[in-house]
């Protein structure tokens, strides 16, 4: 089974949103690689697909330490934001992210009357979704560490680590 057709098994209403994708590599040396595009997809049917939520959340930490800003904006670049990013083992149990994602969803959903602004501004998120959000998070984090990341930063730093092929940090010596 591929990647894909693995993720579809899990998500099956993301397959409206899986688009292949042709990069150099594919047109000269055949195969097929499949992205996420998600510019067509309303807020609510994201809401209701919890591995494309975690993908998207996953990415974020990612994006804000390799890209670069236009006035407070961030920058997008496919060679330098998508495709450096590394994924967990190809034997990561990623269902176990399911019930998190959903307690997230299922915490907003509790505060449907505010805004996603007002839900993530760092001093008014509820404490419900704080919660829900920190223990997806620890999840994420122990796809690619054992151990608890000391912050952002050290976060981030296994990531390069594992971007370069260098193997997991926590079993390299420092």
């Amino acid at each position: 089974m591929d990647e894909r057709d693995a993720f579809l098994a899990s998500e099956p209403a993301a397959e409206p949103y899986l688009k292949p994708f042709v990069g150099a590599r594919e047109y000269l040396q055949g195969g097929m690689r499949w992205i996420l595009a998600l510019h067509d997809a309303k807020p609510n049917t994201l809401a209701s697909l919890p591995l494309v939520r975690e993908r998207m959340t996953a990415h974020m930490a990612w994006m804000r330490a390799v890209t670069g800003r236009m006035k407070s904006d961030y920058m997008y670049s496919v060679g330098v934001v998508y495709k450096t990013y590394p994924m967990p083992d190809e034997g990561a149990d990623l269902q176990d992210l399911n019930p998190l994602a959903q307690a997230v969803l299922d915490a907003r959903a509790a505060h449907s009357d505010a805004t996603l602004a007002d839900l993530y501004d760092q001093d008014l998120m509820p404490h419900d979704l704080r919660k829900a959000h920190q223990a997806l998070d620890r999840a994420v984090d122990k796809l690619y560490c054992p151990k608890k990341f000391a912050s952002e930063r050290e976060r981030v730093e296994h990531l390069f680590v594992l971007m370069r092929g260098w193997g997991p940090l926590h079993s390299r010596n420092r």
